[in-house]
């Protein structure tokens, strides 16, 4: 009878296993960078209604930047409030807790056993 463990363990044992070792770091710098670009993506220093009209719903898309929007608004005056790119937000962010209580509850009977 053939258990997860043993799956895992051929799984080590075939070429994707060591391959594994040199796409994790790969990936981990392919990650960071893109962090790095969503921060200057967002509008932390200047306001977004400082932008090209044209451009500005491509930085709308970013869900942090309507809730910092609303709070350099809210304390400092300036800035845009819209209740349209919040809504987006709060569904962008129910969207990522339902796949990640999804994620979590299929792989939470097992991830004690891979780590």
């Amino acid at each position: 009878m053939f258990v997860k463990r043993d799956i895992v363990t051929q799984y080590k044992q075939t070429i994707l296993g060591p391959a594994w070792y040199f796409i994790q770091p790969a990936l981990t710098i392919i990650f960071t960078f893109i962090v790095q670009l969503w921060m200057y993506a967002t509008p932390v220093i200047y306001p977004l209604s400082t932008m090209f009209p044209k451009r500005q719903w491509i930085m709308a898309l970013n869900p942090v930047t309507s809730i910092l929007e609303a709070f350099k608004y809210g304390t400092m005056g300036v800035g845009t409030f819209n209740r349209g790119h919040l809504a987006y937000s709060f569904v962008f962010m129910l969207v990522f807790l339902g796949l990640g209580v999804v994620v979590f509850n299929k792989v939470q009977r097992s991830f004690m056993d891979t780590v």
